[in-house]
Order: structure tokens, then sequence, then C-alpha cells
């Protein structure tokens, strides 16, 4: 799988990640603790309650909408996208050519957008000082790992020659950007 070749290769070269983790707080891979399901439930309702994420939160429910944030977590880490180009692309949304109801109801999706993007803010921060990944980080950590340095790109396009990959039209951004990198040379 991705995420099982991901951890291969972290493992195999890891003094070309130690600086990565240093940059971000972290401590090494080797300790750092995979996180399941159960414990990003836990972690998501901790950082939900604690703070004042109205817009996340409905009075009579304030967990309402917990599996849609889990989701939305995923879905961006999946597709790359970190905090800083998560506000960009928010920030550079246009209400032009919209009546005063339709702006309106936009203005506050993307006010709880924002609420989601300081909440996934606040879930990478307690991720990385807390010791802890899950299986999406381990693939843009390689990306990101690959691209900045070129000596880990060298070694892995002239290791792996030749890429079969199973059930490809169910690769997401991620996945694809490190199949990208691999085969770019």
């Amino acid at each position: 799988t991705f995420h099982g070749f991901a951890n291969k290769i972290i493992n195999e070269y890891p003094y070309f990640f130690n600086e990565y983790f240093e940059s971000q707080k972290q401590k090494g891979f080797r300790d750092l603790k995979s996180l399941n399901d159960l414990e990003r439930l836990k972690i998501i309702k901790k950082l939900l309650l604690k703070s004042n994420y109205y817009r996340l939160k409905p009075l009579k429910n304030n967990l309402y909408f917990i599996d849609k944030i889990i989701k939305a977590f995923s879905d961006l880490k999946r597709e790359g996208i970190d905090t800083e180009l998560f506000e960009k692309k928010l920030k550079s949304i246009s209400l032009s050519n919209k009546n005063k109801n339709a702006i309106k109801i936009f203005d506050n999706k993307i006010k709880r957008s924002l609420e989601l993007k300081n909440l996934y803010s606040d879930y990478q921060n307690f991720l990385a000082e807390n010791g802890y990944y899950d299986y999406e980080d381990m693939i843009n950590w390689i990306n990101r790992a690959i691209e900045n340095n070129q000596e880990l790109s060298l070694i892995l396009q002239e290791k792996f020659q030749y890429v079969l990959v199973d059930e490809f039209q169910d690769t997401n951004s991620s996945q694809l950007k490190l199949l990208e990198n691999l085969t770019s040379f």
C-alpha cells in the first residue's frame, strides 16, 4: 500500500526526515505513535469542546458535525492541503454576482470553513506536540522530502525504476503526487 511504502521509506532513510521533524518541533519518526480512528475521534472531540468554534458546534448537540470534521481533515490531508493553503483558497473565493441572501449564506459557509481551518491547525499542532501522526501524514512527509532533497529523490528514482499501482483509479492527490515524484526523472 502507499502507506506501507511511505513507512518503509521513512524507516530506511530517517536522516532525510530528521530535519523536517525538528523544524516541526516533533520527535524523530521512530518516537512517534500512529494514530488510530478512536484516538483521532477523542482528540478532535477534546479540541472541539474546549474551544469556541460555535459554527461547528450546534447548541443542542456540540458533536453533531464531528464525523464530517474527521472526514474533512482526512480529505484535506489526502489532497495535500495544509492550513495555509486552505486559508488562501478560502480567501480567494469571490462573492460577486450574488444576491444579498446568497451572499449571507455564502459568507456563513466561509466563516464556518475558516473555523474548520483553525480546528485543523489546532489538530495538527496537537499531533506534533504529543508525538502522533496519522497515515495521511506519512505520504505528505515523503512528498515534501523528495521535493526538498534531490539526493533522496535520485536514490528513490534509481531504486524504484518500475512502479505498478493496483487500483490506480482510487489514488488521491497526495498518492498521485508521490508517484509523480518517483517517476519524474
